[in-house]
Formats: structure tokens, C-alpha cells, sequence
């Protein structure tokens, strides 16, 4: 049986289903990085919006705090597809992050955040297929787990009075399991692969405070990212077996073919995958005292060199993204006078634009987000609250699917780097 009709497996490649799909292309689909703070104004994170003057994700702006941060986020996600009725939902923690400000001049930080999410499990109709003088019951499923995480070490330092610059270095790790399965009348077939992930990416960002329209001040901030070592993939190729005892995993006294057979996996790396560049550029207007209007663009391309094998969806990856944001905050006071005063309100639009190789639609998606932080204690520790409601659009998809976000965020303060008086 097996002979006979695993050739099938050469002209099953594409997939039919009825969920969103979109962590099944490429290497997983982009992660959104952001703490809660700026998510409330569908910000990237180039732009200040935890408090006045210091974005969490932007170490240019780190030496403007009076107090070391630690930080980590949760966030959850709803997709509904409107004419399905389909409905998918992820939790996790968000991100975990360290800044320590140094003489309000320099600053350090390290944080570990997720790059891509390659978490799936779709499956298609069953369909029939006659050959010779059978007619056969085919029904394709494949899985997914795991993704790219980045260690990230910062460190940023002033160039003139109104100038700042900083550097930031992400070490890429993390790996994903891929688990493919046909079922052909009741007997299924599974091939499994692990991948393994490595790279060094360099992003540079500056800020300047030097210019003013109309008496208002007006900073301007901006980055380019860079790749220092390609994105690298380590994969552990698993043959592909009939599971005869019907478990799902392979089993060498039972399931074909038997392990003295063959070669247990094999072991490709591929050097060159991806080398991603990046350009952001964004202002942060004062209106009036903590009020502020802010906005950002930013393009990403990814230069992709994936095997076409590589992709749960066969050849599809992400080309590029675009992203544009406009949002507006009123900032807590400094030293508030009543306790309503700690609070910080934001919100904001966004705009997404993803190309995807081998579509020529691009995946759309827009958002309102809703924001408020409240700061407390002699340290101004801070929990942060966000909420999105998008609509997103695009070619693997047949309906709209809306998504909801919610994200929150806790941050301590604690003093370092401060001389201690002897006793």
C-alpha cells in the first residue's frame, strides 16, 4: 500500500481550509513586539508614549528616565472570520525587559522578545481522487509550534545638546516543529521537521529636538536596521512513515518503514534565509502641557532565500511590510496634585501592508487602539492597559477576519547607579 500511493504526496502541496492561515506562511507570521503603552496608539515603538520623552522599545529616549525599569507584558488575541464563524485565539507573555538609565546621559538595556509566531493547525476537506479502478479518500492536515526570539542588548549615548543616537544588537534563537499528515482511506502518512534558528541583526536609531513649528517643539526620531549575520536555519529533516498503529508518532517495531531501513533524519542547514533591512522615521509634537500628537512610517523587507520546501505553505513568505500610525496622548502630570493625575490616556489609528510572495494582493490590515497607563509609588512603577479592534484582508483569506487585541503591561522602578552616602 505504501509504495503505491505515496507519489501522492508530490502533488498535495497546497492547502484548502477555513481558518486564518497567516502564522503558516514563511518562517511564521511577524510578531507584534510593542508593550502596552504603545499599542495604545498602534504605535512600532520609535515614538515616546510610556511617559513623556521614553518610548520602552526606543533606546535612544532611555536616558531621559530617573529610575532603572523592569518590565514584562501579556497579550491576548481573538481572530473572527465574519462569514465562516471561525474563531482562533492566542494568549502569551508578551515581552521581558531591563533599562538602566545612567546619569539621565547614557543608558543600557536588555530585553527578550518574540520575532514571529509560527503556531497553526489547518486541515482541508476531505476530497476524492480515482485511480485506476479505486477511488480514494484524501484528507491533508499539517501543524505548526514554536518561532524566532531575539535577545536584545542596547546601549545608547548623546552626540550634541540636542542630539542623541543608539545602538541595539539582536541575537536570533529559537526553533519550530512542522508536522505534516495524509490521510489516504484511514491510513495516514506523516512526515515531522525541526528547525532550528540563528542570526545577529544591528539596529541604529537617532532623535533630535532641535527644530520647532510654530513655537510648538517637535521631536524627530528615526532607525535603520541592519543584518550583521543572516538569518540562519538548522533543520532536522524526519522521514516520512505510515502510521500503522494509528498514534501519530513513529513507532520502529510497528509503523513502516522500519527504522533499520532507513535513516532516522537528516540534518540540512541553510545559511542564508533571510536578511531583513529596516527604516523607520517618526515625529512626537507637544500641543500643549502633556498633550501630544505623534505619528510614525516605517518599511521593512525581508530578502528572502527560503527553500520553497521550507514553508508549511508551500513557497509563500513574507516580501515585505508597511506601516503607518497616527495617535494622540495625554500624559500624566510629574508631580500630580490629585490621584486622577497619574493616569495617562492614548489612542491611535494604524495601517499595515504586507506582501507576500506569490500573491499579488498584499495582506491589508487597519486598527483603532485604546490606551491608559496609571503610575504609582516614589519609583512611578506603572501598569499599562490596550485594546485593538482591525479589520484584516488579503488573499488567504475568503472572508474578513476581525481581530481583537488586548495587552497589559506591569513596569517597577528602582534607583541604580545613584552614589550612597556613608554612614
Amino acid at each position: 500500500m505504501f509504495p503505491r500511493k505515496s507519489f501522492l504526496l508530490l502533488f498535495l502541496l497546497q492547502l484548502l481550509c477555513g481558518q486564518s492561515i497567516n502564522n503558516a506562511i514563511g518562517l511564521g507570521a511577524p510578531r507584534d513586539l510593542t508593550s502596552a503603552s504603545a499599542f495604545g496608539v498602534g504605535s512600532s515603538g520609535l515614538i515616546p508614549s510610556f511617559s513623556e520623552g521614553i518610548a520602552l522599545e526606543n533606546p535612544v529616549t532611555w536616558s531621559n528616565g530617573k529610575f532603572a525599569l523592569l518590565s514584562s507584558g501579556f497579550r491576548a488575541e481573538r481572530i473572527n472570520q465574519e462569514n465562516t464563524g471561525i474563531v482562533n485565539g492566542i494568549s502569551d507573555l508578551n515581552r521581558v525587559q531591563l533599562i538602566l538609565p545612567i546619569k539621565n546621559i547614557y543608558a543600557l538595556g536588555i530585553s527578550v522578545v518574540p520575532l514571529t509566531n509560527s503556531n497553526y493547525w489547518l486541515k482541508n476537506e476531505s476530497t476524492s481522487f480515482p485511480l485506476e479502478d479505486d477511488t480514494l479518500s484524501i484528507l491533508q492536515e499539517i501543524k505548526g509550534s514554536g518561532g524566532i526570539n531575539a535577545l536584545r542588548v542596547a546601549f545608547g549615548f548623546p552626540l550634541t545638546d540636542h542630539e542623541k543616537n543608539a545602538f541595539t544588537l539582536q541575537i536570533l534563537f529559537g526553533s519550530s516543529r512542522h508536522n505534516s499528515i495524509l490521510d489516504i482511506d484511514g491510513t495516514k502518512y506523516i512526515y515531522n521537521r525541526h528547525d532550528n534558528y540563528s542570526g545577529v541583526f544591528l539596529k541604529y536609531y537617532i532623535y533630535t529636538n532641535r527644530f520647532n513649528i510654530s513655537n510648538l517643539p517637535i521631536s524627530l526620531y528615526g532607525s535603520i536596521g541592519l543584518t550583521l549575520q543572516s538569518l540562519a536555519l538548522k533543520s532536522n529533516q524526519y522521514h516520512l512513515f505510515e502510521d500503522l498503529n494509528n498514534n501519530g508518532n513513529y513507532d520502529y517495531l510497528f509503523d513502516y518503514p522500519y527504522m533499520t531501513d532507513t535513516e532516522t533524519k537528516t540534518e540540512k542547514l541553510y545559511s542564508h534565509i533571510q536578511k531583513p533591512f529596516s527604516v523607520e522615521l517618526g515625529y512626537d509634537m507637544e500641543l500643549k502641557s502633556q498633550f501630544h500628537i505623534l505619528g510614525e512610517i516605517s518599511g521593512q523587507t525581508f530578502n528572502n532565500e527560503l527553500h520553497y520546501h521550507l514553508s508549511p505553505l508551500a513557497g509563500s513568505a513574507y516580501n515585505s511590510i508597511i506601516h503607518f500610525n497616527l495617535g494622540a496622548i495625554k500624559f500624566a502630570r510629574t508631580i500630580p496634585r490629585v490621584w486622577y493625575q497619574n493616569f495617562h490616556y492614548r489612542m491611535g489609528f494604524y495601517f499595515d501592508s504586507k506582501d507576500l510572495q506569490l500573491y499579488q494582493d498584499n495582506l491589508i490590515e487597519t486598527g483603532l487602539s485604546l490606551g491608559i497607563g496609571f503610575k504609582f509609588g516614589v519609583t512611578n512603577n506603572q501598569i499599562d492597559l490596550a485594546y485593538s479592534y482591525a479589520k484584516r484582508q488579503g488573499p488567504l483569506t475568503t472572508s474578513n477576519e476581525i481581530i481583537e487585541r488586548f495587552k497589559i503591561q506591569m513596569t517597577l522602578g528602582d534607583i541604580w547607579f545613584v552614589k550612597r552616602r556613608t554612614r
